[in-house]
């Protein structure tokens, strides 16, 4: 909750406005990896052979 001038009670109390939490969480918190590279699939084989009725 704000005040008429604007301030939280967090503000008042520390005498400064706290960092914004999303500029800090991206300093702070390692970004992941790449994703892997997909490998080709391989051909499916037939097992079954067709056969003359």
């Amino acid at each position: 909750m704000r005040r008429a001038d604007q301030t939280t009670a967090a503000e008042r109390f520390f005498g400064r406005a706290p960092p914004p939490l999303f500029e800090q969480l991206l300093e702070r918190v390692p970004l992941p990896p790449r994703p892997r590279r997909r490998r080709a699939r391989a051909p499916k084989v037939s097992y079954l052979s067709p056969m003359a009725a």
